[in-house]
């Protein structure tokens, strides 16, 4: 069996899975992140470049299938041995012509489906549960921390892009070392270390009225600790500034 070994990117992951048609073995093989290879490859390792026309043809295939979107998301999910899942989920889609996320008896359908939904989940959160703190005043810079389970920088930046078009921000992932800057014309993911040593301040009398405007609305006699614990669970609250 041969091991595709990419570097990775989505970009390398789709570029491993047009190596593995070009090579017709895309039945019998394995696609792998650099240093993620455990044991021996029998039929050898093949080191795959990143291609951007090659991961383009492919994912336009995928587009057309109605795969794409599920597709990315499980990859961003990260978990275990999900390359081959999805690798498996896509030969099933070429050999149906359609997507087969109605599959779900298929082990590596529902896995697959599994790690979108709680990526998309995760996602979902933040859109709520991000804080911005003034960082530069000139020019007007703000910043927010968050801590992911999983790699959903690339889906907070169209929201949030148009949330926030007028100002310059940055959204730091602590969890993963990067960082979704918004630069008022196009959004990116950035490695920078620098970015993610810049101070988190704020402005501490906006921050007493976020909290004030907090009390007032809230309800004492209806308080519903686990309640709210399912809504707002322990793990995002340490950026919140309602719970600061």
């Amino acid at each position: 069996m041969t091991v595709f070994e990419y570097d990775g990117s989505y970009e390398g992951f789709l570029s491993a899975v047009f190596e593995a048609y070009l090579r017709a073995c895309a039945g019998d093989c394995e696609i792998q992140r650099t240093g993620n290879l455990a044991g021996l490859a029998l039929g050898g390792i093949c080191s795959v470049v990143s291609d951007k026309k090659r991961a383009e043809r492919v994912e336009k295939k995928l587009c057309s299938l109605s795969c794409g979107r599920v597709l990315y998301k499980a990859w961003l999910s990260g978990e275990e041995n999900i390359e081959n899942d999805m690798l498996a989920c896509i030969r099933i889609a070429l050999e149906r012509g359609s997507a087969p996320w109605g599959m779900r008896t298929e082990n590596c359908v529902s896995r697959v489906c599994g790690a979108a939904g709680r990526v998309g989940t995760e996602a979902h959160r933040y859109l709520q549960f991000v804080r911005f703190a003034c960082v530069s005043e000139e020019p007007p810079v703000y910043a927010a921390d968050i801590e992911p389970k999983y790699d959903i920088l690339p889906m907070l930046g169209n929201h949030f892009s148009k949330r926030f078009s007028s100002q310059c921000f940055v959204i730091r992932d602590r969890s993963f070392n990067q960082t979704l800057v918004w630069d008022m014309r196009s959004w990116y993911i950035s490695s920078d270390p620098e970015l993610l040593r810049i101070p988190l301040h704020g402005d501490s009398e906006f921050q007493e009225m976020w909290k004030g405007y907090f009390r007032a609305v809230a309800i004492p006699w209806r308080r519903n600790k686990k309640l709210q614990a399912q809504f707002v669970p322990q793990r995002f609250r340490r950026y919140l500034t309602e719970f600061g």
